[in-house]
């Protein structure tokens, strides 16, 4: 259950308390600060800019913290497409704060933080759907560990550009090739089919 500080219950008691949201988006290597006020805030040394901005949705576990979040962003100008369209967004972190403030203090609140697993863009609006970062234990591997190499010979990974016109994907080849440090595959995979693994103390 959350708490209410006493700083926060002495802002909500003053007559000219007001509140705003907070977002921190992660993308590209830039972090992104945005409020729904209508005048630039200063929180924690950052400074959170004006944006039309609506907080559609929070979910909510039994224990009353948020596990995900829908933010719907104004996109008339087009700045939230130059944003999730120039990098990939999907996995970047994502906080969502309330601020509280009057006339001589604020105090913010997370609500959620937690990283961006979707979002929809047109014209008008982008929306941003934000999941707990329990959502990535249900990830699964692209690529299966093999003892033979998985590149392309001579492609991009494989990085090879000697006289050698053949290649067998073996460890043994990619030595012999002198390109071991590109090797892509797990030469000792097959040794674990024949070992008991153990978990924990004996």
């Amino acid at each position: 259950m959350r708490s209410i500080s006493t700083a926060l219950m002495n802002i909500l008691a003053s007559e000219e308390a007001r509140a705003a949201w907070l977002l921190s988006l992660a993308a590209s290597g830039t972090t992104y600060h945005y409020t729904d006020a209508d005048v630039p805030i200063v929180y924690s040394g950052s400074t959170y800019v004006p944006i039309g901005m609506r907080v559609a949705r929070v979910g909510q576990t039994a224990g009353f913290s948020a596990d995900s979040v829908e933010i719907e962003i104004d996109n008339v100008e087009r700045q939230m497409s130059a944003i999730v369209f120039g990098g990939d967004v999907i996995g970047s972190s994502a906080v969502l704060r309330c601020i509280f403030f009057d006339a001589s203090t604020n105090h913010a609140m997370t609500v959620y933080s937690g990283r961006v697993s979707g979002y929809s863009v047109n014209e008008s609006m982008c929306t941003i759907e934000c999941g707990s970062a329990f959502d990535l234990w249900h990830k699964q591997t692209m690529r299966l560990p093999t003892r033979l190499c998985p590149w392309v010979y001579r492609g991009t990974e494989c990085g090879y550009a000697g006289p050698s016109t053949a290649c067998d994907k073996s460890i043994e080849s990619c030595l012999a090739h002198g390109n071991s440090s590109r090797f892509g595959g797990r030469p000792f995979i097959l040794d674990l089919e024949t070992r008991e693994i153990y978990w924990g103390p004996r």
